[in-house]
C-alpha cells in the first residue's frame, strides 16, 4: 500500500483522535465504528488518496486544468485525484445530471482499475428493465431554496446530497493493486477498497467527491471489491480443482472450478466469475449499514427484476431437479445463490431511473460500458446482511443469515 502520509496533499483531515479501535470511517473528520477492520489514509500502510504525487502527464491527468493540459502537454505534474462535491439537479430533485464543466476533467474516469475486465464490450442489455425504483429509493424533490451547483462544504449539505453507494470490482486482484492504478496510473479514486480478506481501506473522506462512476460522482460513495473481474465463459468443461493452475492466482478469472464460479448476463453479455470472499461480503455491508445509518437517503435497497413466478419455478427445477416442492421464497434464494443476476436489473438504468435512484448500485447501472460488479455479486445476501445490521443498530432481534 501507499503510505499513509505525504508531503504533497490536497486538503487532508489532520492526525486522527487517540483511542480508535481500528473499524473506524472518516465521515466529515469524524469517526465512526463499523464493526469491521478498517485502515485510513492516515494509518501506517494506508492508501491516500489526497497525496498529489507521482506526477503524472498533464495531458491525460483527469485533475489536470485543461488549459494548464494544453500549455504544458505530456509534462509531468501533480494534480489531485478527486474533487469536491456539488449539489446537482441529480443529487436534489432527480433530474438528469448536467456534464461536467469548466476545470474539471473528471467526467472522464470509469471506474474499475486493472485491465479490460472493468469495462464490457457492446450489448445494451438484455431487456425487462426492472424495479429500480419507487418506495424510498425514488428522490424527494428538494426546496426550492436549495442552490444547485453549489460546492457541499457542510455536514447539513452532504445529507442533502449523498443517497447511492455505488459497488466495483477492481479487476486488479488486490486492493494494494488496485489503489497503484488508481492513483499512480489514472489519476482517479474511490472511497473504500475492500481486500480479498475483508480489509477496508479508505482513501479520502466520504466529503470528498471521488472519481469512480462519472455522472454518479457528486451523490454517492464508491467502494471497489478487489477481484479478478468477469469474462466470457470457457470453452472447455469445468474441472473439479478449487485453485488455478500453477503460477496463476487462486480465483482468477481463469480458474473454472465450478463451485467457486456463476454465470449470468450483464449488459447483453453472458459472462462468469469467479465468487467473492464471504468476508467482502461481510465488510461491505457493514459499511454500507454505517453510511446508511449516518446518511438516511442511502435506502437498503438496489434495482430489482419483477419476479416472474413460471420462469422462477423453471430455473429451480434447472438447477435442482428432483427437489420437489418448496416455498416461493425459499426457491428464489436457492435460484440467486445459484445465478445472482435474477434478483437485480442487469443493465444500465435508463437516465430518468438512475435520476431518481436511491440506494445500491453496480457500476454496470451508472455506465453502459461497465459489467462490474459482475454476475457472481450476490445482491440479496448484501442486502440481507445489510439489513441484518441495520436492526441490530436499531435494537431489533435479528437472526444470522443463512447460506
Amino acid at each position: 500500500m501507499s503510505g499513509g502520509s505525504s508531503s504533497s496533499t490536497f486538503g487532508a483531515p489532520g492526525d486522527p483522535p487517540l483511542g480508535r479501535g481500528g473499524d473506524e470511517i472518516i465521515i466529515a473528520g469524524r469517526f465512526y465504528p463499523t464493526g469491521t477492520k478498517v485502515v485510513t489514509w492516515l494509518d501506517p500502510g494506508g492508501c491516500n488518496a489526497y497525496a498529489c504525487t507521482p506526477p503524472l502527464p498533464a495531458r491525460g491527468a483527469p485533475g489536470a486544468p485543461p488549459d494548464l493540459a494544453q500549455q504544458v502537454g505530456d509534462a509531468l505534474i501533480c494534480v489531485p485525484r478527486f474533487g469536491e462535491r456539488k449539489t446537482t439537479p441529480r443529487n436534489l430533485q432527480g433530474e438528469q445530471r448536467a456534464p461536467d464543466g469548466g476545470g474539471s476533467r473528471d467526467n472522464s474516469e470509469n471506474g474499475s482499475s486493472c485491465g479490460n475486465t472493468g469495462g464490457g464490450g457492446g450489448g445494451g442489455g438484455d431487456g425487462g428493465g426492472g424495479d429500480s425504483g419507487g418506495g424510498n429509493n425514488s428522490a424527494s424533490p428538494a426546496s426550492a431554496t436549495t442552490p444547485t451547483n453549489a460546492l457541499v462544504t457542510t455536514v447539513a449539505a452532504l445529507e442533502s446530497v449523498l443517497n447511492t453507494i455505488v459497488v466495483h470490482y477492481d479487476g486488479c486482484g488486490t486492493s494494494a493493486r488496485c489503489f497503484e492504478v488508481l492513483h499512480s496510473e489514472r489519476g482517479l479514486s474511490c472511497h473504500f477498497l475492500i481486500d480479498g480478506d475483508g480489509t477496508v481501506y479508505q482513501t479520502l473522506d466520504v466529503m470528498e467527491r471521488a472519481w469512480h462512476a462519472t455522472t454518479a460522482n457528486d451523490a454517492s460513495v464508491g467502494v471497489e471489491l478487489a477481484h479478478w473481474g468477469a469474462l466470457p465463459p470457457p470453452r472447455h468443461p469445468p474441472s473439479p480443482k478449487t485453485s488455478g493452475p500453477e503460477g496463476e492466482a487462486p480465483g482468477s478469472p481463469d480458474s473454472d472450478s465450478f463451485p467457486l464460479r456463476r454465470t449470468g448476463t450483464i449488459q447483453g453479455q453472458e459472462l462468469h466469475q469467479m465468487v467473492f470472499d464471504d468476508r467482502q461480503y461481510d465488510a461491505l455491508a457493514r459499511i454500507a449499514a454505517t453510511l446508511m445509518a449516518r446518511f438516511p437517503a442511502i435506502s437498503n435497497s438496489f434495482p430489482r427484476r419483477p419476479l416472474v413466478v413460471d420462469t422462477l419455478k423453471r430455473m429451480f427445477d434447472s438447477h435442482f431437479p428432483g427437489a420437489g416442492d418448496v416455498g416461493q421464497r425459499e426457491m428464489y434464494l436457492a435460484v440467486c445463490a445459484r445465478d445472482p443476476t435474477v434478483a437485480v436489473v442487469p443493465h444500465k438504468l435508463p437516465d430518468d431511473e438512475l435520476a431518481v435512484y436511491r440506494g445500491i448500485l453496480g457500476h454496470y447501472h451508472v455506465q453502459a460500458n461497465k459489467i462490474d460488479p459482475g454476475p457472481a455479486f450476490e445482491w440479496e445476501r448484501l442486502h440481507a446482511q445489510i439489513g441484518m445490521h441495520l436492526a441490530r443498530r436499531a435494537g431489533t432481534q435479528v437472526f444470522p443469515l443463512k447460506h
